[in-house]
């Protein structure tokens, strides 16, 4: 059954209680070690072996092999502020993560496309599989921040930014690369009403993402529940039961099967209370949102 907190709230009180899960840098130097990561096979039948229980806790992984290799840290730097997102490459050039980590709360103004670089596989030591400087972007047509258009606000002291449920289900936007990667996409599969991984043992859902809790390494949290078209929030949402870090907004939520691996949707609302400690749940934005846009963006 599907962790209902966060769709429980909004039912009780406006979901724009909600906070985005936004990307914060900082923090001192991570130690990672390599006999505790997840095994990196898609062949489910590796888990017992791993000793790692499928609860939807993050747990770090080496990202060198395929889908782990063609996710990445997108990397914003501007006079006004240094974040972190994470994104995924669904085509040579292209990357799919959340329209939120574009926009700039401090000039109320969204960035301009050079100011982020894509860090395909980033791993301590800054060890990547590939990367590139931003050329331009798309955003979804239907996603607004509040502050658009406003003063600046350069203020020190300001409050998570709130969501409502238009703005979660249309947050997302495709990176255009400067540059073509080397790596294999990962296929985006639209699914309507999904209920996943439902009774099937072969299917599993992970997400993926980096975050403020490890800045320099994948994690993964596995064995997750997923929803899309959730009635609550309407068509083109998403409700997960992963775990999720700020930082990791825009991070794949990926259906795993058959030794293959396919974006169902991304990650990029969730109740956040301390900056380093991951959730558990959160909600986002379903691959039927954007399929079409990221077809057309990778011509």
């Amino acid at each position: 059954m599907l962790y209902h907190l966060l769709v429980n709230v909004a039912l009780i009180r406006p979901l724009s209680r909600a906070v985005l899960v936004l990307g914060l840098i900082g923090g001192g130097t991570l130690s990672f070690d390599p006999d505790a990561a997840l095994a990196q096979s898609l062949d489910r039948r590796n888990d017992a072996r791993s000793q790692l229980p499928n609860t939807g806790e993050r747990v770090p992984i080496w990202p060198d092999q395929w889908p782990w290799s063609s996710i990445g840290r997108i990397n914003v730097a501007i006079a006004t502020r240094r974040s972190i997102c994470t994104g995924s490459l669904v085509g040579p050039r292209t990357v799919i993560t959340a329209a939120h980590c574009l926009f700039d709360e401090r000039s109320n103004q969204w960035i301009k496309p050079n100011v982020a670089h894509f860090v395909a596989g980033l791993s301590p030591g800054l060890k990547y599989s590939g990367h590139s400087v931003v050329s331009s972007y798309v955003l979804s047509p239907n996603f607004k921040m509040e502050s658009e258009g406003r003063s600046p606000n350069f203020s020190s002291q300001r409050l998570p930014t709130p969501a409502n449920i238009e703005m979660v289900k249309s947050d997302w936007a495709i990176l255009i690369l400067e540059d073509a990667m080397n790596l294999k996409p990962i296929q985006v599969q639209p699914i309507r009403k999904a209920d996943l991984p439902g009774s099937d043992p072969e299917k599993e859902i992970v997400l993926p993402g980096y975050g403020a809790d490890r800045r320099e390494l994948l994690a993964i949290s596995r064995g997750c529940a997923v929803k899309t078209d959730v009635q609550q929030l309407g068509l083109g949402s998403l409700e997960h039961t992963c775990d999720v870090a700020a930082g990791g907004s825009g991070s794949p939520i990926l259906l795993l099967q058959d030794h293959n691996a396919t974006v169902i949707g991304i990650a990029t609302a969730a109740r956040i209370g301390l900056p380093h400690v991951p959730v558990h749940g959160g909600i986002g934005v379903s691959a039927t949102e954007f399929e079409q846009a990221v077809s057309t963006a990778s011509r």
